[in-house]
């Protein structure tokens, strides 16, 4: 049986130009998975050029979103590079993004795979990813994030169903106005509860 995903190390940024560099605290090791939960008023320009690991271009992919283009999850799935650095570049200012680095595979020889996705977009002081659709019974890393946007106020993540939420961040000006995120993940044999 192969190792299962697991957090190495995180980190987080936030800023007000469309050029934001993430630092983690030791260089990324080649094959593991970076996983990028954003936001920003920039969805719908970002691209895979956008986004490098170490100052070279590497390949990110989209692999969820919010159901509008302000917030999104990307991820490169069995990095090449050892970088500390994960630069995000955007065609709008403001940006708002956590990066994980998760080690650990599913059987012999596969890399860490995206199984299931879910997001919702909304207009009101309440919000949900929304459930996903069933998830494998091996331990995953799940990924979770949301986005207030033209709104400086306090975000939190939730306080159950087993998520670990990173530090919000807030009063971030960006194109639209001002924006407020944050991230939290778990890992979890069974079906996630969902992000809310």
């Amino acid at each position: 049986a192969g190792a299962v995903a697991t957090l190495v190390q995180e980190t987080s940024g936030s800023t007000t130009g469309t050029t934001l560099t993430l630092t983690f605290g030791a260089a990324t090791t080649s094959a593991n998975a970076v996983i990028i939960a954003m936001c920003g008023y920039h969805g719908v320009t970002m691209t895979t050029a956008g986004i490098s690991l170490g100052g070279v271009a590497s390949t990110f992919t989209k692999q969820a979103t919010s159901g509008s283009v302000n917030c999104e999850i990307w991820a490169n799935l069995s990095a090449e590079q050892s970088s500390t650095t994960v630069v995000i570049t955007a065609s709008a200012a403001g940006i708002i993004a956590y990066a994980y680095e998760v080690s650990g595979v599913t059987g012999a020889g596969d890399n860490v795979t995206l199984d299931k996705t879910a997001g919702t977009a909304a207009s009101s002081a309440s919000w949900s990813s929304g459930a996903t659709a069933a998830t494998i019974t091996v331990p995953e890393f799940v990924v979770g994030m949301a986005f207030l946007y033209n709104n400086a106020g306090s975000i939190t993540g939730p306080g159950s169903g087993g998520w670990s939420n990173l530090t919000s961040l807030t009063d971030v000006t960006g194109a639209g106005g001002a924006y407020g995120g944050i991230s939290g993940y778990q890992i979890t044999g069974t079906t996630p509860a969902a992000y809310t």
